[in-house]
């Protein structure tokens, strides 16, 4: 996102309070209808930032993490919707070449999941539990690439290729789709294929994804991304793993992971600080995609 050239002009403070109170209520309500939608609507990206920032923030709720992650992904799964019947994707139940990828996700999306198995029989748990552990040990030690071709399956995934937490999966997971299962195909076999997907979706995956990131820095939570199957086995077997989580514990100290490094990706470190900025209606720093 923060690589577009598009530019969205802001009111320069002039709008009146009656006129942001207005703005604000027609960002929530499209939010509600139809989630983000694909291009750069700030109103719309700060809404979202703003409502996750406002969950993340009841300090008294010591399941707030998991509620801003199924709050996030219910937005998502409304924004997907619009985009229902627009391709021809040829993604199918048991289709699952992409499983094999690494995964990676927020803590906040990891302990919605370990809540999804929580509520399960403690036998079905403890066999999920043998699948994560299998799979975080075959592929730690290698590469994402290295990982793919050995065909090492997210733990997660069942013997008719159907994910066993599909209602709970994370963002990346939903937003990984395929116009050509033959491409996915050559792929997942080695062969050099460009698999088709089409634009909106990974638009969408970015735009929630810098929404989530940009919150959790807001609030001075950890705004990592973390290997979906280690960090899984221990949000599961951690004892009140979110409420340590939340108090500041780095309770997934040592897991493979991913994170925005300002020194590194300066545009994207800004584009997280002015959705952090204009989900408070503060002042928003100077930057190229907004203009005052």
């Amino acid at each position: 996102m923060p690589a577009s050239s598009a530019i969205w002009t802001s009111d320069g403070g002039g709008m009146s309070r009656a006129e942001r109170k207005k703005q604000e209520k027609a960002a929530q309500a499209a939010l509600r209808r139809a989630g983000l939608p694909v291009g750069h609507d700030f109103p719309l990206l700060f809404a979202h930032t703003g409502n996750l920032r406002r969950i993340l923030a009841q300090r008294p709720n010591a399941a707030r993490a998991q509620e801003a992650a199924r709050h996030h992904l219910d937005a998502l799964n409304r924004s997907l919707r619009q985009q229902a019947g627009a391709f021809a994707l040829e993604c199918s139940k048991g289709c699952s070449y992409c499983c094999h990828n690494m995964v990676t996700a927020s803590a906040p999306e990891i302990f919605l999941l370990a809540r999804h198995f929580r509520k399960t029989d403690p036998s079905r748990r403890q066999d999920v539990l043998e699948k994560l552990k299998a799979a975080d040990l075959a592929g730690r030690d290698l590469d994402p690439r290295q990982r793919y071709l050995a065909h090492i399956a997210c733990g997660l995934l069942d013997e008719n290729g159907l994910c066993g937490a599909y209602e709970s999966r994370p963002n990346v997971c939903r937003t990984m789709v395929s116009a050509s299962v033959a491409a996915c195909r050559a792929s997942f076999a080695g062969e050099p294929a460009q698999i088709p997907v089409p634009k909106p979706y990974g638009a969408l995956r970015t735009a929630y994804s810098y929404t989530l990131l940009a919150a959790l820095q807001a609030e001075g939570l950890d705004d990592r991304l973390y290997e979906l199957n280690q960090a899984l086995c221990i949000a599961l077997e951690t004892g009140d793993a979110e409420q340590r989580w939340l108090s500041g514990e780095d309770i997934f100290a040592g897991i493979r992971h991913e994170r925005v490094d300002a020194g590194e990706q300066p545009q994207i470190a800004l584009f997280l600080s002015v959705l952090a900025a204009g989900a408070e209606n503060s002042p928003l720093p100077a930057n190229p995609w907004i203009a005052g």
